[in-house]
């Protein structure tokens, strides 16, 4: 199916839903706009190596055990 056809298939559906599913549909397009924005951050999360390696600095920041990076130049 190509673009043309989908987004004509969207427009008639858009034209029979009511104000509630407008706003549900508008924000679920929202949500797909953020989406690629969002996923490199959970995929980041949902990585047990990675978790536990933010947690780790999260911990040694909060305990003062950083390295200050600008000391060195």
């Amino acid at each position: 199916m190509n673009t043309a056809v989908i987004k004509k298939q969207i427009f008639n559906d858009i034209e029979i839903l009511n104000e509630t599913k407008l706003l549900d549909l508008l924000n679920y397009l929202n949500f797909l706009k953020n989406r690629e924005e969002n996923d490199p951050t959970l995929e980041i999360i949902e990585n047990d190596d990675f978790y536990n390696q933010l947690k780790r600095g999260i911990t040694e920041k909060e305990n003062g055990q950083v390295f200050d990076w600008n000391s060195s130049i």
